[in-house]
């Protein structure tokens, strides 16, 4: 806490005003958010192999699809794993749905610049997001995918 001198206009008086520092009380909430879902150490695995299930697609046709729907219906009980699969399944269908307008890109040699960026872009999220998640969920701690992700309480059964 700091203190600093003010003076009242009315009386001249001088007075002590205490400035509190808010940034310690907001760095214990925001600690409090990032920990507010916790994965159980017997869900852990299940979260790993949700957050991965997305990469399926790579090894079985239509994988990435099939996998977080089996999870999903799987465990259903575990909000956690159910909503993680959610956004594992989301991801896979954001990634089909961009390869439309990457493919409309390229057939113009303007957007071909623009088509390779997000091509990139949407290349690098569909490993990044999964392998992080994953990483993250052996350790206990809940990974929010950044464009389609939500906490797991939003997520309906």
């Amino acid at each position: 806490m700091l203190c600093s001198p003010c003076v009242t206009p009315a009386t001249g008086r001088r007075k002590t005003r205490k400035i509190l520092r808010f940034s310690a009380f907001y760095q214990d909430a925001i600690k409090g958010m990032r920990n507010q879902f916790q994965i159980e150490p017997e869900e852990r695995t299940w979260a790993v192999i949700a957050h991965l299930s997305s990469l399926a697609g790579y090894l079985i046709p239509v994988g990435g699809l099939i996998v977080p729907i089996i999870l999903i219906f799987a465990k259903s009980e575990s909000p956690i794993v159910s909503a993680i699969a959610k956004q594992a399944l989301y991801l896979t269908i954001l990634c089909f749905l961009s390869v439309v307008p990457i493919t409309l890109l390229t057939i113009t040699f303007i957007g071909i610049p623009l088509a390779i960026l997000l091509g990139g872009a949407v290349l690098v999220a569909t490993w990044a997001f999964p392998i992080i998640g994953a990483i993250k969920a052996s350790d206990g701690h809940y990974f929010k995918y950044p464009v389609v992700g939500q906490n797991p309480i939003y997520f309906p059964r």
